[in-house]
């Protein structure tokens, strides 16, 4: 029985009209169970998964199959949707869900697997067609139309922004559809847009924590960081997880208030969980290097590394062992930089494109300039256009550091020019070139930068780091 159920569900998107659209524009997902109160978690569950409230979601979805046991939107809801679950127990739980929900409406099944292929299969384009039946069917219904409209490729940031407005245009009081729509707008250049929809979220949402770390997340890109962190502060104080407490430690971070920052940090992995701490503490690290205090910088990395190696993630591993690799080019003597990188080499190996970077960056940093330039060329040889300004990046610090400044401004430019570490080594070029005015120009608009995120290692945070280390020299006017 369960197997032909799971049949006809994966048949049902074929056995629809192409256009379902109901004469009622306000119909939406009426709900079976035997148990009102298990309807209602239900329901609460879900605003709060959108809301990013995982924890309580997940314990009011407990607390529904509870009721009802034979709660098949809420058994795949809590199958795909609850964090920290064995992700084959999740699929067959989900697949459990699927089968209960033989007794509920179609729209119910209809969701439910789209639930399913897009959350345990991962199956973005099946998703995609299955909410796009399901909102044919109930228009009236917010949450579909949302989720349809964040069912777009993760990087199609207009897409996503376009079809989140029409969200917001149709469902003005729907709160999730604010979270994303004020990123996209900002990712997108369109700031006045992006605080707006951030307000709005704040709005409807005053005591929720997501709400006012969206917010801050604005505020800190636009260089606002004194309203940033009080709304960072604030989404604090009103329970959100240790996890997040990293967005006030970025807006100190960038206000040159390094001590308040780790302090913030200091203070979260005092209560974070065990899976939650690889971040926080890279993130410590990187605030340690960017204040250019090496030994406690790459003291930290190795931390990091070693528990990501106990919660077995290799990338964080590999990531923290680079970052300590850098680190000691850029402040320190470059004597661990083999040790560092031979042992994120173990994880990640020698031909990953992100492990040649990493490493022609600290032996260009610590002047072994023939190794950068052979990382240069082994990147440049894969023939990606992905790594094509790294491996620029790497002959201009090479050419840098070789005192060759014409040929490392010809490489710099052809690297990305708008990124923080591009702009203080063409800081320390022009620097060279005795083009004082043209490095200063540069120096401000790499310590200008104000998207950093200090639990990424995307190379940002080492050019804030270096400009701060040239900013004595331009200061002081000395040739």
């Amino acid at each position: 029985m369960r197997v032909i159920c799971l049949t006809l569900l994966a048949f049902l998107p074929a056995s629809l009209p192409t256009q379902q659209a109901p004469a009622d524009s306000a119909v939406r997902l009426e709900i079976t169970s035997t148990s009102e109160e298990a309807i209602e978690l239900f329901w609460m569950a879900l605003s709060e998964t959108q809301n990013y409230q995982e924890t309580m979601s997940a314990q009011h979805l407990a607390s529904a199959l509870e009721l009802d046991p034979t709660f098949g939107l809420a058994r795949v809801a809590h199958a795909c949707m609850a964090t920290g679950l064995n992700a084959e127990w999740s699929k067959s739980d989900a697949r459990r869900g699927l089968s209960d929900l033989a007794m509920a409406s179609g729209n119910e099944q209809l969701v439910g697997l789209a639930w399913y292929q897009r959350r345990c299969r991962r199956d973005w384009a099946f998703a995609k067609q299955l909410f796009a039946v399901a909102v044919e069917r109930m228009p009236g219904e917010p949450f579909l139309a949302y989720q349809l409209a964040m069912a777009a490729p993760m990087t199609a940031w207009e897409q996503k922004r376009d079809a989140l407005e029409r969200v917001a245009d149709r469902f003005p009081d729907f709160s999730p559809t604010y979270n994303y729509l004020a990123i996209y707008n900002l990712r997108t250049g369109r700031n006045e847009r992006a605080e707006a929809a951030a307000q709005t979220y704040v709005t409807l949402e005053p005591d929720l924590p997501n709400a006012h770390d969206t917010y801050p997340q604005v505020l800190h890109w636009l260089g606002r960081y004194e309203e940033a962190a009080d709304h960072a502060r604030r989404a604090i104080v009103i329970g959100a997880p240790p996890a997040w407490h990293d967005r006030l430690a970025n807006i100190l971070q960038l206000s040159g208030r390094g001590g308040e920052a780790r302090a913030v940090l200091e203070a979260a992995l005092e209560i974070a969980d065990p899976d939650d701490r690889p971040d926080l503490l890279f993130a410590l690290g990187n605030s340690f290097l960017l204040d250019g205090v090496e030994e406690r910088a790459v003291e930290t990395f190795q931390q990091t590394a070693l528990e990501a190696e106990r919660l077995d993630r290799p990338v964080y591993v590999a990531a923290a062992y680079e970052q300590a690799a850098i680190t000691d080019g850029l402040l320190g003597d470059g004597r661990a930089i083999e040790g560092h990188l031979a042992a994120a080499a173990a994880v990640r190996g020698l031909e990953h494109p992100r492990h040649i970077r990493a490493s022609g960056l600290a032996y260009g940093f610590a002047g072994e300039t023939e190794w950068s330039r052979r990382e240069a060329g082994r990147l440049a040889e894969r023939g990606q256009e992905a790594w094509a300004a790294s491996a620029h990046l790497l002959e201009g610090l090479s050419y840098l550091r070789d005192g060759a400044y014409d040929e490392a401004e010809s490489e710099l430019r052809l690297a990305d020019p708008a990124r923080p570490l591009t702009a203080a080594l063409l800081a320390e070029c022009y620097r060279g070139m005795k083009r004082l005015g043209d490095g200063r120009d540069m120096l401000d608009q790499s310590l200008s930068f104000t998207r950093l995120d200090l639990k990424e290692n995307t190379g940002d945070e080492l050019g804030l780091a270096y400009a701060r280390l040239l900013r004595p020299q331009f200061n002081s006017g000395t040739e």
